[in-house]
């Protein structure tokens, strides 16, 4: 849950940042753009490699790379979904005497919610299934301990892992599936 935090979080100031209605300076639209199109160029994978070479083997090293990534695709997503937004709202928010930040706190953010939260559930899910992949670099977590059992050959524990990764992907899905139909 931390690297899906750590990009929520991350991701919230890039994603107004690059979309035009929120943007607090023009100047910043055109680099956190390209920025955020480094980050999603980048797999979590490759980043995750980067870190363990930088902080060393373990979860932590997964976690850096996950997180960056997703902030990435949060804050495309993000951004994209609050530049589709009817902008008469916005408009008559800053007509009234709203500044940009205030305008797309109070008037942009809840207009956008059902895309946001359906973009963040979706990048949640991607991160149970890129954590597989990661513990397989030494980032630890699931991935690294079906690669023990891949490595000990047991196969009987390869099995029993490959069924609880594909029980939580499943179990996120639905999850997320029923969260996004209460929100739209």
């Amino acid at each position: 849950r931390l690297p899906f935090r750590s990009a929520a979080v991350l991701a919230v100031p890039l994603a107004l940042a690059a979309a035009r209605p929120a943007t607090p300076a023009a100047a910043l639209y055109h680099p956190v753009r390209a920025l955020l199109d480094a980050l999603r160029g980048v797999d979590g994978f490759v980043f995750a490699l980067i870190f363990v070479a930088a902080v060393g083997l373990g979860p932590f090293a997964g976690m850096l790379g996950v997180a960056l990534h997703s902030a990435g695709s949060l804050g495309k997503l993000w951004s994209e979904a609050l530049e589709a937004a009817d902008p008469a709202p916005m408009e008559a928010a800053r007509s009234a005497g709203a500044g940009r930040a205030q305008a797309a706190t109070v008037v942009l953010i809840p207009e956008t919610l059902p895309q946001t939260a359906s973009a963040l559930l979706y990048v949640w899910e991607f991160n149970i299934r890129a954590s597989t992949v990661l513990g397989l670099v030494g980032a630890g977590g699931i991935g690294q301990e079906l690669k023990n059992a891949v490595d000990l050959l047991d196969f009987n524990r390869v099995l029993a892992i490959l069924l609880i990764i594909v029980a939580l992907t499943l179990a996120a899905d639905r999850l997320s599936a029923a969260l996004r139909r209460r929100l739209l």
